[in-house]
């Protein structure tokens, strides 16, 4: 495991955060950790733990979360393992010896370039391995499905956000969450370790996407706070 080479400028973000506190009735403190729970997750599933892999967009251009997201990362699986294997049924004792499939995975799918997709040309050249053997592959596979997402779970018991089960099953994954909110700099981290396999650039995208919105939720809760005084001030707002 490895740590992710990423990191945002949260100072844009942290200044929202004050002018919220100055307006609405709460500290910075408590503005914080509410929207650190927004960051990890949310109604609108924006959140980073319903957006990390395995949530994609699905065929009809929506973003597929949530067990949706487990479900088409079962799906990924066998779609990977299909274009690479062919399950042979064994009866009784055999002469013919067949390449071990989870050796093969690990060659084709873990031991290459991070983030680096399967190759083309392998389509054309599938390995006959022993079915059972592929089915208790899968098992495996899938068994691991949300183990990324798992490095927020850290996070998520720190700020009290509760992880689908899938996610949660893999126990507090590969990540790390500092929170100070008593000093002048006041800050809540969060770190995650991504195996060496793990598409970091995709990775980064989602994290900024996740502040993005979290920030676009502190924007309009500064509006509406700003329109609820011009209320009862007085003042019409359309």
């Amino acid at each position: 495991m490895r740590r992710s080479g990423f990191y945002f400028d949260d100072a844009s973000f942290a200044a929202s955060l004050r002018t919220l506190s100055s307006k609405n009735n709460k500290s910075q403190a408590e503005n914080m950790l509410g929207f650190g729970r927004t960051l990890l997750r949310n109604p609108d599933r924006s959140g980073l733990i319903d957006i990390m892999p395995p949530a994609s967009q699905g065929g009809n251009g929506k973003i597929l979360t949530g067990s949706a997201a487990k479900q088409q990362g079962d799906r990924a699986i066998d779609r990977d393992l299909s274009r690479v294997f062919v399950g042979v049924t064994l009866k009784g004792k055999r002469t013919e010896v067949h390449p071990d499939p989870a050796a093969i995975h690990r060659k084709l799918f873990v031991q290459k370039r991070p983030g680096a997709k399967l190759r083309s040309d392998l389509g054309r050249a599938k390995y006959y391995v022993d079915a059972a053997k592929l089915r208790a592959l899968a098992r495996h596979l899938k068994s691991r499905v949300g183990r990324l997402a798992s490095s927020l779970l850290v996070a998520a018991n720190k700020l009290g956000v509760r992880a689908p089960a899938w996610i949660s099953r893999h126990g507090h994954g590969e990540g790390e969450c500092f929170v100070e909110l008593l000093g002048e700099r006041k800050s809540v981290e969060v770190i995650i370790y991504a195996p060496d396999e793990a598409p970091v650039v995709e990775i980064e995208r989602r994290f900024g996407y996740a502040l993005r919105y979290t920030s676009g939720r502190i924007r309009r809760a500064i509006l509406g706070t700003c329109t609820a005084d011009a209320r009862r001030s007085g003042f019409k707002v359309g």
